[in-house]
């Protein structure tokens, strides 16, 4: 069965009950809402097509690095995918 290793492996019975307790204990705090979406912030870009160019890695962090821009100085700009991959496969020397 997928996924059973996981499930009987020593660690999952103790991390999982953790992290509900963990939860409960957290609902009550007050100033925190119960829901919160960044795209109502304005600090998520749109989704982008990857199409086949293989780099699944280089748009997730683009796009991790813009909201983290956005969050942090107020404002959404897009950065390029393709000069992650030109810096990295330079580095890396690899694509």
């Amino acid at each position: 069965m997928l996924g059973q290793k996981h499930t009987t492996a020593s660690y999952y019975h103790q991390h999982s009950m953790g992290s509900i307790n963990r939860m409960k204990r957290m609902i009550p705090i007050i100033g925190i809402p119960s829901k919160f979406d960044w795209r109502d912030k304005g600090v998520v870009g749109p989704v982008m097509s990857q199409e086949n160019c293989g780099a699944c890695w280089a748009f997730s962090t683009v796009g991790v690095a813009e909201s983290m821009y956005a969050i942090e100085n107020g404002t959404l700009h897009s950065f390029s995918v393709q000069e992650v991959r030109l810096i990295f496969s330079t580095c890396f020397s690899i694509y």
